[in-house]
């Protein structure tokens, strides 16, 4: 097959003798919007993480620390309890006698995760002045 210089060339040239910016200018207004799409996205993501951390700081200064600590874990212990909770459902279905015993296994496990809490709360605060010398001491 042949192709005709005439008509290959004259497909092309209108491009290449268009000298005016007009494609550069398209292409550059395109750029630009993306770019500020962009740029309002991150300001977007910055200013939700401030009002965020602001949310965050104004909780723990009203509860304080440790009713702040206490309230995050119970979150956490709710979360892994009704994520067991699908689990056993899954596993065991949901008839009356499956129900009973599910929620005495959930008693367990519950009971199971704020012992390590605590547990753990409380070798962090038997810990906490060691380390926080430690800390002290490993920075200087």
């Amino acid at each position: 097959m042949k192709i005709d210089n005439s008509i290959s060339l004259g497909t092309f040239s209108n491009f290449s003798d268009k000298n005016d910016g007009s494609i550069d200018s398209s292409y550059k207004a395109l750029i630009d919007s993306l770019v500020g799409d962009v740029e309002q996205k991150k300001e977007q993501k910055s200013t939700q993480e401030a009002i965020e951390v602001d949310a965050f700081l104004d909780k723990l200064s009203q509860k304080g620390a440790s009713k702040f600590l206490y309230e995050l874990n119970q979150e956490k212990i709710d979360k892994l309890v009704e994520e067991y909770r699908q689990k056993l459902i899954d596993e065991m279905g949901d008839s009356p006698e499956a129900m009973a015993r599910i929620e005495s296994m959930l008693r367990e496990f519950r009971a199971e995760l704020l012992e390590k809490s605590q547990n753990g709360l409380d070798s962090n605060q038997k810990a906490s002045p060691k380390s926080a010398l430690a800390n002290l001491l490993l920075k200087i």
